[in-house]
């Protein structure tokens, strides 16, 4: 048993990292594929897996390649989630739904009440099998082993993921199966010893760990001039309007890109733009630079695993808060073309942002910021082209990965992204259309919102990614055109980011800026008079 192991010359963390697929390995051998390695991001995984929920899971494009008890479920092998397989089971019998890809093992769907699908029973006779034989030397060895020395860190690790994975693996069957034999067997032997220092302890700190589960957050689609949210079949679909502020990386308007990056201070700042303020959406901008010039940050992710970790873990932090969207958008990108138009090297970064961001469902991909010029629409053709070839490359990859597909949206053809014109009669052709946004970037008087605004959205799924009170000549808005844009977006229904949630990246600052230090670690994050009228629009939103 484990209390016999030699200790292996690992960090705590790694080591429960270890016990948590040894323990899960031990009690399901080779039938579930929560046996493969522990992971954060696609790229840590082999070609033929993805990283979800914290483990790779083998790709898949019917069950046949899974092993017993899963699904092919959102393209990889995993359990299959309440009543996926019935459903999978009814359009396989229906003419229509018919299909030559089954994704789950065949399921009596009319079989009544008494039922017991595959899983279930898979679960209750695994789950009092490991209850019965191995509870009482688990817990004894594991509660007195581990319960003092590793609380907080098994909690962590094991105690969000592989509740809900063992929920999910062994089913509800084998859980109160399990439950009953392995409480009895072991309780007195490991609970006492284990639970005060690894419960209580390890609770609080695997409750707040990057680890936990994302929220419940649905899969946008579009349909007409509308977005979405995906629905439990027979529903209909619900509307869907996002609202926000653009938020940016650890390089912040290179007013950070002098020092280490901080994750943490990213963090907060979500945490403030979504639970203080309200936002639903936000618009996520990436910053790299050519050259560092002395820049402690400054490669862009196809250079800079350790940047492309960070978002990630920033993008999956946004993603614990339920029904809130990230558009990642690439804003100081300098593979896009000097007119801001995506080319063949910046859709190499949108093939790895696609494979990193792949199984979030609150993601949005956004191919360019703001393509520049073109005043007289005379490169409209040309610009359209380049956002096209950008779709596909992305559902390229998403067709290798799975049924997913992402919004993604593509921006104004001329004049900094505002003018949405030529989409009207020339909407994005990749991959049939489907799931494309059409971003503008307003900075005009109130006069010109039917023209860049209202208009586009008739026949368009339209966001507008950016907007604010500047003084600039190309970027001429007072509060009140910024307050009627904002009040004629939800006239419209459209979805709206205001920038910028940021004391140093003008024009248009959501923050009072401090003395102390531009870049703005912990700084108070206090509204300027522009950030206090989002709030208010945030505040009272629907």
């Amino acid at each position: 048993m484990l209390a016999h192991l030699t200790p292996l010359p690992l960090s705590p963390i790694s080591l429960s990292l270890l016990l948590r697929s040894a323990l899960l390995c031990v009690g399901l051998g080779s039938l579930l594929s929560a046996c493969n390695q522990p992971c954060v991001l696609n790229t840590e995984c082999s070609s033929d897996a993805l990283c979800v929920d914290g483990t790779c899971r083998t790709t898949c494009t019917s069950y046949y390649t899974c092993a017993l008890g899963e699904a092919c479920y959102e393209g990889t092998c995993q359990p299959p989630p309440p009543g996926f397989c019935e459903r999978q089971a009814q359009l396989m019998s229906s003419a229509e739904g018919a299909s030559s890809t089954p994704l789950c093992e065949p399921v009596e769907v009319d079989a009544g009440p008494d039922m017991i699908t595959p899983t279930q029973d898979m679960g209750a006779d695994m789950g009092a099998d490991m209850g019965a034989d191995m509870s009482a030397d688990m817990s004894l060895d594991m509660g007195l082993d581990m319960g003092l020395d590793m609380g907080a860190d098994m909690s962590l690790d094991m105690g969000a993921d592989m509740g809900a994975d063992m929920s999910l693996d062994m089913g509800e069957a084998g859980t109160e199966a399990g439950a009953t034999a392995g409480t009895e067997a072991g309780a007195t032997a490991g609970t006492e010893a284990g639970a005060t220092a690894g419960t209580e302890a390890g609770t609080e700190a695997g409750t707040g760990g990057e680890m936990s589960a994302l929220a419940n957050t649905p899969w946008l689609f579009t349909q007409g001039s509308g977005v979405y949210t995906s629905v439990t079949p027979g529903a209909p679909p619900q509307r869907w309007v996002g609202r926000g502020v653009n938020i940016h990386d650890t390089r912040s308007c290179d007013a950070c890109t002098w020092i280490a990056p901080d994750v943490g201070e990213m963090k907060r700042r979500v945490n403030e733009a979504v639970d203080v303020w309200g936002a639903t959406l936000l618009r996520l901008n990436l910053e790299s630079y050519v050259s560092p010039n002395g820049r402690l940050q400054s490669l862009g992710v196809l250079d800079d695993q350790a940047y492309l970790r960070d978002l990630d873990e920033l993008v999956r932090h946004i993603g614990t808060k339920e029904g809130v969207y990230v558009m990642i958008s690439p804003w100081r990108e300098p593979l896009l073309s000097d007119e801001g138009w995506p080319t063949t090297e910046s859709e190499e970064a949108l093939r790895l942002l696609t494979r990193t961001f792949y199984s979030y469902p609150h993601v949005i991909f956004a191919v360019a910021h703001e393509p520049r010029a073109n005043l007289d629409g005379s490169q409209d053709e040309a610009c359209w082209q380049a956002m096209n070839s950008a779709v596909v490359v992305i559902r390229e990859e998403e067709a290798l990965l799975g049924a997913s597909r992402h919004l993604v949206a593509v921006q104004g053809t001329r004049d900094l992204g505002r003018d949405l014109s030529y989409y009207t009669d020339h909407p994005i052709t990749a991959g049939g259309g489907v799931n494309i946004l059409y971003e503008t970037h307003i900075f005009n008087a109130q006069s010109e919102l039917a023209r860049l605004l209202v208009g586009p959205a008739q026949s368009l799924p339209v966001v507008v990614g950016a907007f604010g009170p500047s003084e600039s000549p190309q970027r001429l808005m007072s509060t009140g055109d910024a307050s009627a844009l904002i009040a004629e977006a939800e006239r419209q229904l459209t979805s709206w980011v205001a920038w910028t949630f940021h004391s140093n990246c003008a024009p248009s600052s959501l923050l009072t800026p401090t003395v102390e230090t531009a870049c703005g670690v912990g700084m108070p994050l206090q509204a300027s008079a522009w950030g206090q009228v989002v709030q208010d629009f945030l505040s009272s939103a629907p």
